[in-house]
């Protein structure tokens, strides 16, 4: 009888052991989930974060998400979350592709081949020293609020639009020549056609 108590128990911490369940409840200050088992609601179970002291990526399931616990011993008390499932998530990425996609359509991508595509409605930079050692090719307007500082020429093949454009301390818009000045005399341009 002792040996039929013992398989039982065993049996129970077996089955026990990995469950799958959905997310009923979330605390996100603490990080953690009551997840249901069919009619069972359990505790407050801690939820997965990648990562350690150093860094963490953090991400909060949705209500109802499906998830995979593990408890050690077959103890529900002691039970955490390892592993969320979206059974109908489907994605483009390839073999050796890594992607992380976001419900609103942004998305992080590394190829193989040593591609980086980053999209989002909005991304925000912040940093002491931002530096870019990329050639760069910028496909919509863009705005700068401080000063440009250019080590390099500034070409442009379009119209260069200011309030106020400067060489050294000469002003374009206050600049005048008078008739004696010899920098009003007429300039010659030579073009070399080969």
């Amino acid at each position: 009888m002792q040996d039929y108590q013992h398989l039982v128990l065993l049996y129970y911490k077996l089955n026990n052991l990995l469950f799958y369940g959905q997310i009923k409840e979330i605390d996100k200050d603490k990080h953690k989930a009551r997840v249901e088992i069919g009619e069972l609601l359990t505790n407050w179970l801690p939820l997965p974060r990648v990562g350690g002291a150093k860094f963490s990526v953090y991400y909060l399931p949705p209500i109802g998400a499906s998830v995979l616990c593990l408890a050690p011993n077959g103890r529900l008390e002691n039970a955490f979350i390892i592993q969320y499932f979206d059974f109908d998530f489907k994605t483009d990425a390839e073999e050796e592709e890594l992607k992380i996609e976001f419900e609103d359509g942004a998305f992080l991508h590394y190829k193989p081949d040593g591609e980086f595509e980053l999209q989002a409605k909005k991304i925000k930079l912040k940093s002491d020293d931002l530096e870019i050692d990329a050639k760069t090719n910028i496909k919509q307007d863009l705005k700068c609020d401080a000063k440009i500082n250019a080590s390099g020429d500034i070409e442009s093949s379009s119209n260069v639009k200011g309030s106020e454009v400067k060489a050294g301390l000469i002003a374009l818009s206050t600049h005048k020549h008078t008739a004696n000045d010899s920098l009003a005399a007429p300039v010659t341009f030579t073009a070399v056609i080969p």
